[in-house]
């Protein structure tokens, strides 16, 4: 009982907090895999409005790998937009007097008084339909009066402006603002009119209209909506760690976000799904961020991280030897920090004394002797105060 009770805190916590109000709306979650049409209610949130007449709408989700799956399925061929499921809706059927089917979704709380909230839904029509319409809705409601639905009396509080929808390779967002009565705890997704206008587009499908639905969201417009942040391109010292994320989401939202790190050109392997991981490459390496936000928006950052061997040289290579001019100075690790570089007369005057900077980019360093007279000079190189190497140069 004990435990019951945490699991309801915890549950309760994440609702109340939550920024978008849709339960599942990206469609990835469910309560058994769908088998046949008309199984909406295998989707947790969800389930069909249904009279007699109308339809129930289909749910396809990749678990199925027959005529319910995704991206085939019975009425077409569609991947999904973000995650592993959709919705399939009958939206209207030509010379039918009632409209079809709808969907209804048990929002996380209640909407609040006076406050503006986006609406948002992706579309993808099938090729399996004729037809195409415009006047797709969302019904925001404290109750649902399936009958008023069905008889079309319902007119939906934000309906589709984008015209008719076409495309059968895209999904097209549908996006509006609603400004809540107070107390709204169900959403209704359909087509409200039972005689809307329509377009025929093909003759080689059925006298229908048919869409998928995904990745529908409703959040307060002041909702705070974080993007992929990494940290700058930096150098590591070969055996170091580096962490690159920079993204802040506040604790309370982080559940309704996913973080995906992978390394250029490798998305498919996973290298952490941590807001902040560490990483400790062996090479330069790019890093990528997926970052997928409570509306199933994604963005991306990428950082390169070089790494260098930062252990002080213990070998030199100077060339060429004799020079002409141009002699360089080639070892084999990167410049360290506080190195210097002296070159002596045979009289065992100085004639140069050049200090470097710390370069993890570089590990070879040029000294231009043009303006010194042919004869046998000497170096030193050292790193702070400790000589590392001594050598004779010829100058021609």
């Amino acid at each position: 009982m004990k435990y019951n009770l945490i699991s309801i805190l915890i549950l309760f916590s994440y609702y109340v907090t939550s920024q978008n109000l849709v339960t599942n709306g990206n469609l990835e979650e469910y309560y058994s895999c769908p088998t046949a049409n008309g199984q909406l209610d295998k989707a947790v949130g969800w389930n069909s409005i249904w009279l007699i007449g109308g339809g129930s709408s289909e749910y396809f989700n990749s678990c199925n790998i027959n005529d319910n799956g995704i991206p085939q399925n019975f009425f077409g061929y569609q991947y999904s937009k973000s995650g592993i499921g959709y919705i399939g809706y009958g939206f209207y059927v030509k010379s039918s007097s009632h409209v079809v089917e709808f969907s209804a979704n048990n929002l996380k709380t209640k909407l609040d008084s006076g406050i503006t909230y986006i609406v948002q839904l992706f579309l993808s029509k099938t090729e399996a339909s004729n037809f195409a319409i415009s006047e797709i809705g969302v019904h925001i409601t404290d109750s649902i009066n399936a009958d008023a639905i069905y008889n079309g009396i319902v007119l939906p509080e934000v309906v589709n402006q984008r015209g008719f929808i076409y495309d059968t390779l895209n999904w097209v967002k549908v996006e509006e603002k609603y400004k809540a009565k107070g107390g709204e705890k169900y959403i209704v997704i359909g087509c409200f009119n039972p005689n809307p206008q329509d377009t025929i587009i093909s003759n080689t499908g059925g006298p229908y209209t048919y869409y998928y639905i995904e990745d529908v969201a409703l959040y307060p417009i002041n909702a705070p909506i974080a993007t992929a942040q990494t940290i700058s391109d930096t150098n590591l010292c070969l055996g170091n760690s580096v962490s690159p994320g920079l993204t802040q989401v506040e604790d309370q939202y982080k559940a309704e976000y996913e973080w995906l790190w992978y390394e250029l050109g490798k998305e498919k392997d996973t290298l952490s799904t941590e807001e902040f991981p560490v990483f400790q490459p062996d090479t330069t390496t790019t890093y990528v961020l997926k970052l997928t936000d409570f509306k199933y928006d994604v963005t991306y950052d990428t950082v390169t991280v070089r790494v260098a061997d930062c252990k002080e040289p213990t070998n030199l290579k100077v060339f060429p030897n004799p020079t002409n001019d141009k002699v360089y100075f080639e070892f084999n690790s990167t410049i360290p920090a506080n190195m210097s570089i002296e070159i002596y007369n045979l009289m065992g005057q100085k004639i140069k004394g050049l200090h470097y900077l710390s370069n993890r980019e570089a590990n070879s360093l040029e000294i231009n002797l043009q303006t010194q007279a042919a004869g046998i000079y000497f170096y030193r190189v050292l790193v702070g105060d400790e000589i590392k190497f001594m050598g004779k140069l010829i100058k021609n």
